[in-house]
Protein backbone atom coordinates (compact mmCIF):
# COMPACT_ATOMS: atom_id res chain seq x y z
CA UNK A 1 0.00 0.00 0.00
CA UNK A 2 1.12 3.25 -1.00
CA UNK A 3 1.29 5.24 2.60
CA UNK A 4 0.05 9.54 1.79
CA UNK A 5 3.12 11.48 2.86
CA UNK A 6 1.89 13.24 6.72
CA UNK A 7 1.26 17.27 6.15
CA UNK A 8 3.49 18.80 8.72
CA UNK A 9 1.98 20.15 11.18
CA UNK A 10 2.95 24.30 12.59
CA UNK A 11 4.30 22.99 15.28
CA UNK A 12 6.96 20.62 13.25
CA UNK A 13 7.37 23.63 10.81
CA UNK A 14 8.26 26.10 13.79
CA UNK A 15 10.30 24.04 15.48
CA UNK A 16 12.33 23.15 12.38
CA UNK A 17 12.25 26.98 10.87
CA UNK A 18 12.72 29.02 14.32
CA UNK A 19 9.53 30.68 12.97
CA UNK A 20 6.96 31.16 16.00
CA UNK A 21 3.69 29.48 15.68
CA UNK A 22 1.66 32.46 15.88
CA UNK A 23 3.30 33.25 12.52
CA UNK A 24 2.88 29.68 10.88
CA UNK A 25 -0.80 30.17 11.77
CA UNK A 26 -1.21 33.22 10.10
CA UNK A 27 0.61 32.33 6.88
CA UNK A 28 -1.91 29.42 6.93
CA UNK A 29 -4.88 31.28 7.61
CA UNK A 30 -3.43 33.58 4.74
CA UNK A 31 -3.79 30.34 2.45
CA UNK A 32 -0.42 28.75 2.49
CA UNK A 33 -0.47 25.41 2.13
CA UNK A 34 0.96 23.24 4.64
CA UNK A 35 1.89 20.17 2.35
CA UNK A 36 3.76 22.98 -0.47
CA UNK A 37 7.14 22.79 0.82
CA UNK A 38 8.32 25.26 -1.46
CA UNK A 39 5.41 27.51 -0.83
CA UNK A 40 6.78 27.32 3.15
CA UNK A 41 10.12 27.60 2.17
CA UNK A 42 9.75 30.96 0.13
CA UNK A 43 7.48 31.91 3.04
CA UNK A 44 10.32 31.22 5.93
CA UNK A 45 12.98 33.01 3.52
CA UNK A 46 10.74 36.15 3.67
CA UNK A 47 10.12 36.33 6.98
CA UNK A 48 13.43 35.94 8.25
CA UNK A 49 14.82 38.84 5.18
CA UNK A 50 12.68 40.66 7.02
CA UNK A 51 14.12 40.19 10.08
CA UNK A 52 17.05 40.96 8.52
CA UNK A 53 16.17 43.79 7.42
CA UNK A 54 14.47 45.25 10.43
CA UNK A 55 17.85 44.34 12.49
CA UNK A 56 19.90 46.17 9.74
CA UNK A 57 17.23 49.12 10.30
CA UNK A 58 17.70 49.00 13.92
CA UNK A 59 21.69 49.04 13.58
CA UNK A 60 21.82 51.84 11.78
CA UNK A 61 19.60 53.76 14.22
CA UNK A 62 21.50 53.23 16.81
CA UNK A 63 24.86 54.38 14.99
CA UNK A 64 22.96 57.57 14.17
CA UNK A 65 21.97 57.57 17.64
CA UNK A 66 25.30 56.89 18.24
CA UNK A 67 27.29 59.78 16.13
CA UNK A 68 24.77 62.33 17.19
CA UNK A 69 25.09 61.81 20.87
CA UNK A 70 29.39 61.96 19.65
CA UNK A 71 29.06 64.94 17.91
CA UNK A 72 27.62 67.03 21.03
CA UNK A 73 29.63 65.50 23.62
CA UNK A 74 32.20 67.40 20.99
CA UNK A 75 30.13 70.47 20.91
CA UNK A 76 29.86 70.63 24.55
CA UNK A 77 33.66 70.05 25.05
CA UNK A 78 34.39 72.57 22.66
CA UNK A 79 32.37 75.16 24.44
CA UNK A 80 33.51 74.29 27.55
CA UNK A 81 37.28 75.20 26.21
CA UNK A 82 38.14 71.45 26.42
CA UNK A 83 39.28 71.52 22.74
CA UNK A 84 42.50 72.49 20.93
CA UNK A 85 42.20 73.70 17.33
CA UNK A 86 44.48 71.63 15.69
CA UNK A 87 45.87 74.44 13.95
CA UNK A 88 46.75 76.03 17.24
CA UNK A 89 48.68 72.86 18.60
CA UNK A 90 50.79 72.28 15.59
CA UNK A 91 52.03 76.47 15.49
CA UNK A 92 52.69 75.54 19.19
CA UNK A 93 54.60 72.19 18.56
CA UNK A 94 57.01 74.25 15.51
CA UNK A 95 57.26 77.15 18.21
CA UNK A 96 58.20 74.31 20.86
CA UNK A 97 60.60 72.72 18.54
CA UNK A 98 62.09 75.22 17.51
CA UNK A 99 62.81 76.89 20.97
CA UNK A 100 64.45 73.23 21.94
CA UNK A 101 66.49 73.65 19.08
CA UNK A 102 67.55 77.25 19.52
CA UNK A 103 68.51 76.28 23.29
CA UNK A 104 70.26 72.92 22.32
CA UNK A 105 72.60 74.96 19.62
CA UNK A 106 72.95 77.89 22.51
CA UNK A 107 74.24 75.06 24.77
CA UNK A 108 76.86 73.97 22.20
CA UNK A 109 78.34 77.33 21.95
CA UNK A 110 77.98 78.43 25.58
CA UNK A 111 79.05 75.18 26.83
CA UNK A 112 82.97 75.16 26.34
CA UNK A 113 83.74 78.83 27.37
CA UNK A 114 81.64 78.08 30.77
CA UNK A 115 83.29 75.08 31.29
CA UNK A 116 86.87 75.25 30.97
CA UNK A 117 89.02 74.70 33.40
CA UNK A 118 86.47 73.64 35.66
CA UNK A 119 86.44 69.94 37.73
CA UNK A 120 84.26 67.44 36.55
CA UNK A 121 81.74 67.31 38.87
CA UNK A 122 81.57 71.20 38.60
CA UNK A 123 81.41 70.74 34.64
CA UNK A 124 78.42 68.23 35.51
CA UNK A 125 76.34 70.44 38.00
CA UNK A 126 76.27 73.46 35.31
CA UNK A 127 75.35 71.40 32.57
CA UNK A 128 72.30 69.92 34.63
CA UNK A 129 71.41 73.20 35.55
CA UNK A 130 71.56 74.81 31.87
CA UNK A 131 69.42 71.49 30.85
CA UNK A 132 67.11 71.87 33.80
CA UNK A 133 66.57 75.50 32.04
CA UNK A 134 66.08 73.95 28.36
CA UNK A 135 63.38 71.83 30.00
CA UNK A 136 61.57 74.47 32.37
CA UNK A 137 61.30 77.04 29.61
CA UNK A 138 60.14 74.24 27.23
CA UNK A 139 57.26 73.23 30.03
CA UNK A 140 56.13 77.05 29.89
CA UNK A 141 55.64 76.91 26.13
CA UNK A 142 53.77 73.48 26.65
CA UNK A 143 51.84 74.78 29.05
CA UNK A 144 50.61 77.95 26.69
CA UNK A 145 49.75 75.79 24.16
CA UNK A 146 45.94 76.57 24.17
CA UNK A 147 45.86 79.80 25.94
CA UNK A 148 47.43 81.65 23.08
CA UNK A 149 44.83 80.52 20.38
CA UNK A 150 42.24 81.35 22.56
CA UNK A 151 41.03 84.36 20.13
CA UNK A 152 41.00 81.53 17.18
CA UNK A 153 38.60 78.85 18.30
Amino acid sequence: MNAKPKKPTIASIASQTGISRQSISAWVAGGLDLSDPEAIADRVAMAKGRASTREDITAARLRKLKAEADRGELLVAKERGQLIPVDVVEEAVTRICSAVKGSIMRLEADLPQMLEGLSPPRMQLIIRQKIDEVLTALSDDVARIGTDGDSNS
